[in-house]
């Protein structure tokens, strides 16, 4: 997919933050003169302009102008950009093609690549994948939506090597030639219903991963799930499946062992207890992570992969310990974004927790978690624009509710009076996106973790 001359070509890159930032200095290197645009100012983006002075790359920030569209040959999409935008509206009324990031940046790519996608557990599943690559001796980058943009980190490796791609819904929609030797779809469930018309239009959106792949290529699914089957009952290539009993060749995760199988070969890989990462979400994450190796060409057999599996860490914001205060832990899960992923971090608790939770909904059913919260919730601090929608989906559950407002540091406090009692865990789980109060789950995150060090040092 290499060898696409840019040189000249008009392009302007539409969202500013790091995708979009990555890009247009991506594109500008290559050669193409770029505008970029976003409706947000320097500051809100943590863009120093000065800084921008010799990319040779045209800032207009803060508000959209059509103007921008004009005598350009292509737009640059950042996911966080809804197709609803004017730009991308009046892109398509001047006929220019519309492109994701993702999409732009897969055209550098020298190594091949392995993407995955699905509602949850992506951030871990390419964080285990790129590790056991690492184990292996080979070159590798992880990126897209985890850390790095693609366009920042495409170049990095050689052809020896991997790239590794967390992708998005939002990414997948405007993606011509984008190619992974292997893709994964990890889970289906309600999400970004605030982007999308109904469930079956995100699921479109998800199943575009596996469009471009050939014989020659592989597609990871989970065991068991009707809808991937039927996706990939006409596929041209090797399915591998995860978790569960995992019919077929992939990774079978019962019967306390890790296995994989191989053209009907099973090798056992490691106990299942002597995986590092806790909790039977995670088993599938890393079970996919493998099936995923094996799909990239590499030996899941090689004893450096189990050794990887029982020592790879966590992630920051994924049910994180972040300390503790008067002996009382607290956990960063701002990762969680939707009412799916929330149901995950409840379940990883052996008793109930003093649960934050807020910010924006993006859909979803937060009713559907009523049980668990009556369940798993001791208490509830909600926090947000959300906070009406949730007191409402959970007020039948007899849960104690306490309202924080927009005020993070607040919600602390109060989760830590409501968790002193019994020295319930307090467990921040948002459920909800971050953009009513923060720059992105990751500040969230941040400002959580540092809420909760400098506490402790006042205890």
């Amino acid at each position: 997919m290499t060898g696409l001359d840019w040189t000249g070509r008009r392009v302007v890159v539409v969202g500013m933050a790091r995708s979009g930032s990555a890009a247009a200095r991506l594109l500008a290197r290559h050669g193409a003169r770029v505008l970029g645009t976003d409706l947000r100012e320097a500051a809100a983006l943590g863009l120093d302009p000065d800084a921008w002075g010799g990319t040779g790359i045209e800032l207009h920030l803060g508000a959209y102008r059509k103007e921008d569209l004009l005598e350009k040959d292509l737009l640059v999409l950042s996911p966080g950009v809804p197709k609803t935008a004017p730009a991308v509206r009046d892109a398509l009324e001047l006929g220019l093609p519309v492109l994701s990031e993702l999409e732009v940046a897969s055209t550098f790519a020298r190594a091949p690549m392995a993407a995955v996608t699905g509602t949850n557990g992506k951030s871990t599943t390419v964080t285990v994948l790129g590790a056991l690559i690492r184990a292996l001796d080979r070159p590798v980058a992880v990126a897209g939506n985890v850390g790095r943009a693609l366009s920042e980190a495409v170049e990095t490796v050689p052809p020896d090597g991997f790239l590794v791609v967390e992708v998005s819904s939002f990414q997948l929609e405007d993606i011509q030639t984008f190619h992974p030797r292997a893709a994964a779809v990890l889970n289906l469930a309600p999400d970004h219903l605030d982007r999308y018309a109904d469930f079956d239009s995100y699921i479109e959106a998800k199943l575009r991963i596996f469009g471009r792949q050939d014989a020659s290529d592989t597609a990871v699914i989970p065991a068991g799930d009707a809808r991937l089957e039927a996706a990939v009952a006409a596929f041209p290539g090797r399915v591998l499946r995860f978790g569960g009993d995992a019919v077929g060749d992939g990774v079978a995760a019962a019967g306390g062992t890790f296995r994989f199988r191989d053209r009907g070969r099973e090798t056992p890989l490691l106990p299942l207890e002597d995986l590092s990462l806790p909790g039977p979400h995670n088993v599938e994450n890393m079970a996919a992570a493998v099936c995923l190796l094996a799909g990239l060409g590499l030996d899941p057999a090689d004893p450096r992969v189990g050794e990887t599996l029982r020592t790879v860490r966590g992630l920051p914001h994924r049910i994180e310990p972040v300390g503790t205060i008067d002996g009382i832990p607290f956990y960063n899960d701002s990762k969680a974004t939707n009412p799916d992923s929330l149901r995950v971090a409840l379940g990883s608790f052996p008793q109930p927790v003093v649960l934050i939770a807020g910010g924006r909904a993006k859909g979803g059913d937060y009713g559907s978690l009523s049980g668990m919260v009556a369940g798993r919730v001791k208490a509830l601090v909600l926090l947000g624009e959300a906070a009406p929608l949730l007191e409402e989906a959970w007020r039948e559950t007899g849960v104690p509710m306490l309202h924080a407002g927009s005020d993070l540091e607040e919600a602390v406090r109060l989760a830590l009076e409501a968790a002193r009692e019994g020295g319930s865990p307090v467990l921040l789980s948002p459920g909800c996106a971050s953009f009513d109060m923060f720059r992105d789950y990751e500040d969230r995150g941040d400002r959580f973790r540092a809420l909760v060090a400098g506490w402790g040092g006042r205890s």
